[in-house]
């Protein structure tokens, strides 16, 4: 009704001028931290849910790591470092790359592996868990993901 829309409009003035003052202080609001945390954990998640679930071999004994093959056959490991999450296609020698922006803290990174013997007869299925944080200022954001990919082909 009239006064829902009245009452709609001033939010969205309210919004624009805290929009407009962002842009003049160059100051991060509190929902571009978490925007920005959202779209740097989607990349990622996506790029190493997509490698996982063509990958093989797949080895979670090494506390906030996991290495395993990829289907070019490089030996490929994702670890947190530093507040980080790398990744290497050179296995736990090689040179490792952040995968988030430098405003993203990686707090806690966790792999589990079920199915990964071949004698079990289960398939072999990578849980990992992330809690992230990005500040500007005195604004925060965190979020933590979870997710369960399975290997799309069968272990022999």
């Amino acid at each position: 009704s009239i006064l829902s829309a009245s009452r709609f409009v001033r939010q969205a003035q309210n919004h624009l001028k805290q929009y407009d003052h962002h842009h003049n202080t160059q100051q991060a609001l509190p929902w571009d931290n978490l925007q920005n945390l959202q779209d740097n954990l989607r990349f990622t998640v996506e790029s190493i849910a997509r490698e996982i679930r063509v990958g093989r071999n797949f080895d979670g004994s090494v506390v906030n790591q996991l290495s395993f093959t990829n289907s070019t056959g490089q030996a490929v490991v994702y670890r947190r470092n530093n507040n980080a999450l790398e990744r290497s296609e050179t296995g736990t020698g090689g040179t490792f790359l952040p995968m988030t922006d430098s405003s993203v803290i990686i707090s806690s990174l966790n792999f589990y592996l079920q199915g990964n013997a071949a004698s079990d007869g289960l398939q072999p299925r990578v849980t990992f868990t992330i809690r992230a944080q990005a500040q500007v200022g005195t604004q925060s954001a965190a979020v933590d993901i979870q997710t369960t990919l399975s290997q799309r082909f069968l272990q022999s």
